[in-house]
């Protein structure tokens, strides 16, 4: 029986391929073959402006059918932000004045609203990794290649950014403090363990943070966690779950480097991740090309209750589908965890951690 291979949260040492595109037609400012670097722009297109609407009649008080008498701007005409665009001069008083919102085109006046069309937008995608540009998507982008190790979440938000890694987890199961976060650390990507106050984003959003991540998230931060102006990233979820040692160990010794971090992702073939690129591509990719390796003896953190963030190694693969605790039909696992027990779980209920 052919043993599938579960998900791997962590992968010390991985070649990574991510597409960075735009939709057509955009201009390819790289050529397959080309290294670039992780804020080098290779892909740009220019995009029409949005369109605003004007409220010409209700700005002067007016009845829709009198806007035209007082309007100073026509048709095709490209102004400024902050043109007058209608001017209304009573015998006494002051004059009423509509001016425009934005720099654009007018469009077209109907109903008493001036419709204005802003100006075009230049588009622009990063490579955001480091690496070799591998593929040409003609008209949209390239795919990058980049040797490092991969880190990936359950949840995230917020696009992305790069920064240099720190390390702001304290005592095991220990929530991550707002007064731990200074203004030294402004641009950096910042690991920390348990997300359950809001004053975390705040002071991280206040201080210049480059991005967030964290072992888990209190749920009811969830919404307040994606307005945050910042990319964020949930490595384990919802709740209260720490942050497996492994992961912890994997991260240390590349403290301080820079690394590029997805809330959201531009390829959206994945999710939320954490990319540390690697300087020894030679060993990076020889560790890349095992496929079909055994799972025995691999250290693994469980997901689902009742075991959810448990740690343990797989110690067997029974053949069939012997019965779990869960009752899920399927492959399953033996893994012995940290305290001795041994439990039999799916497949699908396992992450391999490195």
């Amino acid at each position: 029986m052919r043993t599938e291979r579960p998900e791997q949260r962590l992968i010390s040492a991985a070649r990574i391929i991510r597409q960075r595109l735009l939709p057509a037609p955009a201009e390819v400012l790289a050529a397959q073959g080309d290294v670039v670097g992780p804020d080098q722009i290779v892909a740009q297109a220019r995009r029409e402006g949005d369109i605003h609407a004007v409220d010409i009649a209700a700005g002067l008080q007016v009845a829709p059918r009198d806007v035209h008498r007082y309007l100073l701007v026509e048709e095709g005409q490209w102004l400024a932000a902050g043109t007058i665009l209608a001017e209304k001069r009573p015998f006494l008083g002051r004059a009423q004045v509509v001016w425009a919102p934005v720099g654009g085109t007018v469009e077209t006046l109907r109903d008493g609203r001036l419709f204005v069309r802003g100006d075009p937008l230049r588009v622009h995608r990063r490579a955001h990794l480091p690496g070799t540009a591998v593929e040409v998507v003609p008209e949209r982008g390239v795919a990058v290649l980049c040797l490092g190790l991969l880190l990936s979440g359950v949840w995230g938000a917020g696009g992305e950014a790069r920064g240099r890694l720190l390390l702001r987890v304290s005592a095991e199961g220990a929530p991550l403090a707002a007064d731990t976060i200074t203004r030294e650390e402004r641009g950096a990507i910042l690991l920390g363990g348990i997300l359950d106050s809001e004053e975390v984003l705040l002071r991280a959003a206040a201080v210049g943070l480059a991005g967030l991540v964290v072992a888990s998230l209190d749920p009811d931060l969830a919404q307040a966690a994606a307005g945050a102006n910042l990319p964020v990233m949930s490595i384990q979820g919802f709740g209260r779950l720490t942050l497996a040692a492994p992961i912890l160990a994997a991260l240390a010794p590349h403290e301080g480097r820079t690394v590029s971090l997805s809330g959201t992702n531009a390829d959206e073939r994945y999710g939320p991740e954490l990319i540390v690129p690697l300087e020894q591509p030679g060993a990076v990719a020889a560790a890349a090309e095992e496929t079909e390796a055994t799972l025995l003896d691999a250290l693994v953190c469980l997901t689902r209750p009742p075991y959810v963030g448990a740690l343990g190694r797989i110690i067997a693969l029974p053949d069939g589908t012997p019965s779990t605790e869960s009752d899920l039909p399927g492959q399953a696992v033996e893994v012995r965890l940290e305290d001795g027990r041994r439990v039999i779980v799916p497949l699908a209920n396992v992450e391999l951690l490195g």
